[in-house]
């Protein structure tokens, strides 16, 4: 049933960010995105707090049954969409070479922010499954102290950053930003395995998650920019799909890396491979005009 209920959520996951390409321009893709990250993330926050507290208060089922009604009264609002989706170009015998251009720039756009998912979501995953362990065997807290530490420490940290994400969209190149925020917050990863005491945790956590989380807006908008109408969704999918792959390959490792070599090695894989991920960037170009 679980499995079930995660294939439904994330069949629906891509369409809305291909949907907000084709319905943004470029001044306002950035803006728009934003948004709708702060809602997924407070969502998110808010959510698991809610679900608790109802399943104390009404039992254990009502939340799926919320879950079910919820799902079901936004079905209604998908009936008033209009497709968005814009017809790809008929390319004639005389743009045969233009049309080769074409897809090799959309298979090379496809392969690079692939490459960039699939290394991050390694040095994301690398240290997920050990971070809890990590944090009781050395400060000995409670799992409130945990909880807290994900609060802030990616839930407020990733909020506060993607109206300033956005605007660094809007304002300068793109791949920049995001070389800027890959290789600036690396160092984090590894300085939370070096903390001191539990404030230090959570300030390394929420700065490492601020920075690197402040590049999602630059990142979808210079993909979808990149890709033609209709490919957003497959697109979105492809990257959905490497970035999964990654964080399973980071969470396979993770026990093996402080099983061999100590408690710290996960946080040093997750250091290096962040930064790592910031190489293809070097490949990719701004597709946006300047004015």
């Amino acid at each position: 049933m679980g499995y079930a209920v995660w294939f439904c959520n994330r069949l629906i996951l891509t369409s809305p960010m291909a949907i907000i390409a084709d319905v943004s321009s470029t001044e306002t893709m950035a803006s728009a995105y934003s948004w709708t990250n702060i809602s997924w993330l407070v969502g998110s926050t808010v959510a698991p707090f809610v679900g608790g507290i109802a399943a104390d208060l009404f039992g254990i089922r009502f939340p799926f049954f919320a879950c079910f009604l919820l799902m079901f009264a936004v079905f209604p609002l998908t009936l008033l969409m209009q497709e968005t989706r814009r017809k790809p170009q008929v390319k004639g015998i005389n743009n045969k070479n233009e049309k080769v251009d074409v897809t090799d720039k959309y298979l090379s756009i496809v392969i690079l922010f692939s490459l960039i998912n699939i290394i991050q979501g390694l040095g994301i995953g690398v240290t997920g499954p050990v971070i809890p362990v990590f944090v009781d065997s050395k400060f000995h807290v409670g799992y409130t102290f945990i909880g807290i530490l994900y609060a802030i420490g990616f839930g407020i940290a990733s909020i506060i950053v993607q109206i300033p994400g956005g605007k660094c969209s809007d304002l300068f190149d793109r791949r920049k930003v995001m070389f800027v925020t890959f290789v600036a917050s690396s160092p984090f990863f590894l300085l939370f395995a070096h903390s001191r005491n539990t404030l230090e945790l959570i300030l390394f956590m929420f700065v490492s998650r601020a920075i690197l989380n402040l590049s999602w807006s630059p990142f979808q908008t210079l993909m979808m920019d990149a890709t033609p109408s209709s490919k957003r969704g497959l697109v979105n999918g492809v990257s959905a799909a490497t970035f999964w792959i990654g964080l399973l390959m980071g969470n396979a490792f993770s026990g093996v890396l402080w099983d061999s070599w100590g408690m710290f090695a996960p946080f040093y894989a997750s250091s290096f491979t962040i930064g790592l991920s910031a190489l293809p960037l070097l490949l990719l170009k701004e597709t946006r005009v300047k004015a």
